[in-house]
């Protein structure tokens, strides 16, 4: 079973040989992209691509070339398939690290509304209305 962040980050910081570390949890470090997760994403939810994709508002065929490993999603396109997938604040902050966005910050005005959206499982539209309205920067 792979070891959680937390649990890398306990067994990490009470190392003493970090040779020993990534030889031994190789298998838990960066070992997945964008399309792997997205796809594991689409896997354990039950969730049809076309359904995701319809639900986050991005073009089809950019959508499919980002489920497809064809294109590297900027920050805002991976928040509009969060909010596509429905995912928890968790699930979308390590769909960002996977690949490699900044995660949200609560300290930001524009990423605070976004949590706030994701947290009560408003869609991406809803949660553009509310960015749109104190004149912050929509996602698209």
């Amino acid at each position: 079973m792979p070891k959680s962040t937390g649990e890398l980050l306990e067994i990490l910081k009470s190392s003493d040989d970090i040779q020993k570390f990534l030889d031994e949890y190789k298998d838990d470090l960066n070992g997945l992209n964008t399309a792997e997760y997205l796809n594991i994403l689409l896997r354990e939810k039950d969730l049809e691509k076309s359904e995701v994709i319809k639900n986050s508002n991005i073009n089809g065929i950019y959508a499919y070339k980002i489920f497809n490993g064809e294109r590297k999603p900027s920050r805002s396109k991976l928040l509009c398939l969060a909010f596509g997938m429905g995912l928890d604040l968790d699930e979308t902050q390590r769909l960002l690290a996977v690949s490699d966005r900044g995660m949200l910050y609560s300290k930001n005005t524009a990423d605070a509304v976004v949590i706030h959206a994701i947290t009560n499982k408003l869609s991406v539209m809803e949660c553009n209305d509310i960015l749109y309205e104190n004149g912050l920067p929509v996602i698209e």
